[in-house]
C-alpha cells in the first residue's frame, strides 16, 4: 500500500505520465535554448559588424536583420521538417498502441494498472543547456569560435 501525501506535488502526473514540474522544466529549458541561439548569433553579427565599421545604428539593424532572419529560418524549417514528423510520430504511436492493446491479453499484469505510466528525467536536458550555455558563452570571448558557431547555427553575416 502505498500512503499518499497532499503536499508532495510529483505525485500529479498529466496524461502522458509526466509530473508537471518536468513538463515545466523542459518547456522553460527549450526557451533558453532559443534565447542562446539568438544571443550566439547576435554577438557574432555585432562582431562581423563592428570589424565592417559600422555605426551604433548600423550594428543594431544588423543585429535585428540576423536574428529575424534566423527566426524566420526556424520557423520555415519548424513548419516543413517538424510539424509532418510530430504528425507521422503522433499516428505512428496512435497505430502501436492499437496493436498494443490488441495483444493486451497476453500480459498476466493488466489488471494491477490500467495507465501506463512513464517518467523523464529533466538529466540530459541539463547537460545540454550546460554544454549550449557553455558554447554561448564561450562565443562572447572568442571572435573566431563566435563566427564558427553562429555560422554552424545558420548564421549568414548582413
Amino acid at each position: 500500500m502505498y500512503a499518499y501525501c497532499t503536499n508532495n506535488p510529483v505525485m500529479f502526473t498529466d496524461s502522458d505520465g509526466l509530473s508537471p514540474e518536468t513538463n515545466n522544466v523542459l518547456e522553460l529549458i527549450a526557451g533558453v535554448f532559443v534565447l542562446l541561439e539568438y544571443a550566439a548569433i547576435a554577438r557574432a553579427q555585432y562582431n562581423y559588424s563592428v570589424s565592417e565599421g559600422d555605426n551604433g545604428t548600423e550594428i543594431f539593424d544588423d543585429v535585428i536583420n540576423a536574428t529575424g532572419h534566423l527566426a524566420l529560418d526556424r520557423i520555415f524549417i519548424q513548419a516543413g521538417i517538424k510539424v509532418p514528423t510530430y504528425i507521422g510520430g503522433y499516428y505512428a504511436m496512435s497505430a502501436l498502441t492499437a496493436i498494443n492493446s490488441g495483444v493486451q491479453f497476453l500480459n498476466y499484469n493488466k489488471n494491477v494498472s490500467s495507465v501506463y505510466t512513464r517518467g523523464t528525467h529533466p538529466i540530459v536536458a541539463y547537460v545540454f543547456l550546460a554544454y549550449n550555455t557553455y558554447r554561448t558563452t564561450r562565443s562572447f570571448f572568442d571572435e573566431d569560435y563566435s563566427y564558427d558557431y553562429a555560422t554552424g547555427k545558420g548564421w549568414e553575416p548582413w
